[in-house]
């Protein structure tokens, strides 16, 4: 009986022992783990005056149209136009920033559009890779009009004038390989057409892409001096690799847009709930302008790149950037 006795009373003190062990976490004989949580910092609040000129007018709006040659010495180039689009297509989406739409013509006068005018074609659009891909096979290469960009070009932006936005740049890009035979051949003429529909012809953006020795079979030499009026730029159509020759216009033009659309880069990294922006006292809800914001946060470059400038004037352009810092810990 003794025996049994002892041998329960070790039992119960073993089962005590660590029973003290599992409550008391501060004990020498073990802890419990609980992870610290990162350390709250305290908000940093710095003003900052954007850099607004005349150009910013264009804000982050921009409507592209390609107009591209669908006659039957196209078809080599135009496959290569259509499988080099989704180079061309990736600069764009990876800008958040950026309001755009796209049209798609061809250099046929009696040709409908293709995409963009019976129905908006833009950065909300799903999958916009395949279906401007699908456009482009829809031009064919089987047109019996004369190859031109500037009728059919001033033809679309007249029967759908809601394809122009107010102050939104506008990049055209033209490819042929053929010199430009349009009724209205000149292109001091052309552009003083576009001039009508587009009063601000800053806000016009040229891309050409012809062969190289285009200059030579070109009479009149319309298409190269409406590019060089327009500070436009030239590709090579018989380039070997349209991904490269596309995705350097889509940089291009991404770059010419972005760079007069004002941007902060901030010292380091934010909670980005916290961030909070503030003009003359309001606050400035985040979000693209026609969703009534003013501003995004860009997590790949840390800054915060505005997307609505028009409350801001030359002489009145202090911002207010308030944020918690990141905290950095194990």
């Amino acid at each position: 009986m003794k025996k049994f006795r002892q041998k329960y009373f070790l039992l119960g003190l073993v089962v005590a022992i660590f029973g003290f062990i599992g409550c008391n976490k501060d004990s020498r004989f073990g802890e419990i783990y609980e992870p610290t949580p990162p350390p709250k910092l305290p908000l940093k609040t710095f003003t900052k005056a954007l850099a607004i000129d005349e150009m910013s007018v264009g804000g982050n709006k921009l409507d592209v149209l390609w107009v591209i040659d669908n006659s039957g010495s196209m078809g080599p180039y135009q496959k290569g136009v259509k499988d080099g689009t989704s180079a061309f297509m990736t600069e764009f989406s990876k800008q958040q920033s950026l309001d755009w739409k796209m049209g798609l013509i061809s250099t046929g006068i009696s040709d409908e559009t293709y995409l963009g005018f019976e129905s908006e074609f833009n950065w909300r659009s799903i999958n916009p890779v395949l279906t401007f891909q699908n456009a482009v096979s829809d031009l064919g290469i089987s047109s019996q009009d004369n190859e031109a960009t500037f009728d059919p070009t001033l033809k679309a932006l007249t029967d759908f004038p809601n394809f122009l936005r107010r102050n939104a740049y506008l990049a055209l890009i033209m490819v042929t390989d053929e010199p430009e035979q349009s009724t209205v051949n000149d292109e001091t003429a052309f552009l003083a057409a576009l001039k009508v529909l587009k009063e601000n012809t800053k806000l016009i953006l040229t891309y050409g892409v012809f062969l190289k020795n285009f200059g030579s079979g070109d009479p009149s030499g319309a298409y190269m001096k409406f590019i060089q009026d327009t500070n436009g730029q030239t590709y090579d159509l018989r380039s070997s690799d349209y991904g490269v020759l596309l995705a350097k216009i889509g940089s291009d033009l991404v770059s010419r847009v972005s760079t007069v659309n004002p941007f902060v880069s901030l010292p380091e990294r934010p909670v980005v709930a916290t961030i909070q922006l503030k003009f003359n006292g309001r606050i400035l809800p985040p979000g693209q302008k026609d969703q009534g914001g003013y501003w995004i946060y860009e997590q790949q470059n840390n800054v915060i790149r505005f997307t609505n400038v028009e409350i801001f004037t030359p002489t009145d352009r202090n911002v207010e950037i308030t944020y918690e810092p990141m905290a950095e810990y194990e």
